[in-house]
């Protein structure tokens, strides 16, 4: 039988949460391009870059010992769990920003 790892059960726990903040954004950034005309690729890039950072967030804790439940709570302090959540945004924000710099000025 196949032993499951620490970075393994954090990462089946973190993908829900992901998933369902992912199509979350993915309706509220289809709404926002029909009615808005925003980019397209500006919400995908944002839709992605928020989804990681929900992902990262529930995976960290995962890998701290922290249990992830399957409804998406976590039993930590939350001195811990803001610290983890701040750092997932900052590097999912300078992540989105290169990228976003990255693309031709037609695109954005």
């Amino acid at each position: 039988m196949k032993q499951v790892t620490t970075l393994g059960k954090a990462a089946t726990r973190a993908l829900p949460p992901a998933i369902l903040a992912c199509v979350g954004l993915l309706a509220f950034g289809a709404f926002d391009v029909l009615r808005r005309g925003t980019s397209p690729i500006v919400m995908a890039v944002i839709c992605l870059g928020l989804t990681a950072v929900v992902f990262v967030t529930y995976f960290l804790l995962g890998i701290a010992g922290y249990r992830v439940g399957t409804d998406g709570t976590v039993r930590a302090p939350w001195p811990y769990a803001w610290a983890v959540a701040l750092t997932a945004v900052l590097a999912a924000g300078v992540l989105v920003y290169l990228v976003l710099r990255g693309l031709p000025e037609a695109w954005r």
